[in-house]
């Protein structure tokens, strides 16, 4: 039977919050779905993406180090490099408020932010059929195809609209290399180099408006 969700809202409360720190922080779902309550250090605002699911059920050859207490899979992230995403203030007060209500699996260092209500670790399988699906019903028609992992590419390409150096967005994603932020996201540049512009003829302007007044001074 599949596990029960939370319904409190469209996606669940807990699920909501989940789809957003993946928006906010451009974790991988694999990521997220690993989680633990001692990979948040809220005091300093920051989450410590320390490791993955990779599978589900764990197969029955897998090392014994690489299965959790939830008979999952796990191991490092994508690019084989533990990384720290620093949270903006209404993350952080967001995960904070889901940290501090009653979790049906505990409360120790080594148990998930996201469970279902049992207490059980998110599949995501389910948890797209289940939550997701429902989650997508209050966006426009026309959205209704987004994927969880567009959730990812919102992150890069929010980031790379407000003016994020490239490498800023390569550290926060994970990428092995800056090649493959560049690849993925290159076809943004265009709109980041137009705002760039803008504001090298800013400085250009106040640069030649210093001139003058000090021309008009030295008269």
């Amino acid at each position: 039977m599949a596990p029960k969700l939370v319904h409190r809202d469209r996606a669940g409360h807990g699920y909501r919050v989940a789809i957003l720190i993946a928006a906010n922080t451009g974790m991988r779902s694999g990521e997220l779905w690993a989680l633990r309550r001692r990979d948040v250090d809220l005091l300093r605002g920051v989450v410590h993406v320390r490791q993955a699911v990779k599978r589900d059920t764990a197969a029955d050859d897998a090392p014994p180090d690489t299965v959790d207490a939830y008979g999952r899979e796990v191991g490092p992230p994508k690019s084989g490099r533990q990384r720290t995403i620093t949270l903006g203030q209404a993350t952080k007060k967001m995960l904070t408020e889901h940290l501090s209500q009653p979790a049906p699996g505990g409360a120790g260092p080594d148990t998930l932010v996201f469970v279902t209500l049992e207490g059980k670790a998110v599949r995501q399988v389910v948890f797209m059929r289940r939550a997701f699906a429902r989650a997508k019903l209050a966006l426009p028609a026309d959205k209704q195809s987004l994927r969880f992992h567009d959730l990812r590419h919102t992150c890069a390409s929010l980031l790379l609209a407000g003016g994020a150096p490239v490498l800023y967005v390569k550290e926060r994603l994970g990428h092995a290399s800056v090649t493959t932020t560049i690849d993925r996201y290159g076809h943004m540049f265009p709109s980041v180099e137009a705002s760039l512009a803008d504001a090298l003829d800013g400085m250009y302007e106040a640069t030649s408006n210093d001139r003058v007044v000090a021309l008009r001074s030295d008269a």
